[in-house]
């Protein structure tokens, strides 16, 4: 799935997800670019569209801010059976380079790559990578390591099982 924005600076990407690893980078132009790569694994064809059918990925924008859910229907019989190795996804954004961020996924890894504004996110099962972020950043996983290249600006991380590597800081609270 491709999706596209026109936005200005400073504007907000918003992920909120139930699965799935999420990579931001950033570019020069005024956009955001969305590519949601999904990989079901089935026996059949019917197999894989029911899987895929319990699965909604909704986009809009409100003004410069951008918004991503991803969602299982767990009210269905084979809901745990899907969610363990049936079906996994993969965001890959890229968003101007003075934007902010706000990302979350129950399971899967998180990386911001070199931006300027606020990064927030937050998993319950993945690592966190952070290039040199310009803004504050809050990260929290429940199972991962983290790792934060540079950052100007607080920065607040929380792991309950994994490393931490901090490279250049201003101001930090781990």
């Amino acid at each position: 799935i491709k999706e596209s924005f026109d936005v200005g600076p400073g504007g907000s990407l918003i992920v909120e997800a139930d699965l799935g690893s999420i990579k931001v980078t950033t570019q020069s132009s005024n956009k955001v670019n969305i590519q949601v790569i999904r990989k079901v694994k089935a026996f059949t064809k019917k197999e894989a569209e029911k899987i895929l059918d319990d699965l909604t990925i909704d986009f809009s924008q409100d003004g410069d801010d951008v918004n991503v859910t991803a969602k299982l229907d767990q009210g269905s019989r084979s809901f745990w059976k899907r969610i363990t190795h049936r079906i996994s996804l993969k965001f890959i954004i890229s968003v101007p380079e003075k934007y902010n961020v706000d990302l979350s996924t129950a399971g899967g890894s998180i990386s911001v790559d070199d931006l300027q504004g606020s990064v927030k996110s937050k998993t319950s099962g993945g690592s966190l990578k952070f290039g040199n972020i310009t803004g504050p950043v809050d990260g929290k996983t429940s199972g991962g390591s983290i790792t934060l290249d540079g950052c100007i600006g607080d920065a607040n991380i929380r792991t309950s099982g994994g490393s931490i590597t901090i490279g250049q800081i201003g101001r930090a609270h781990v």
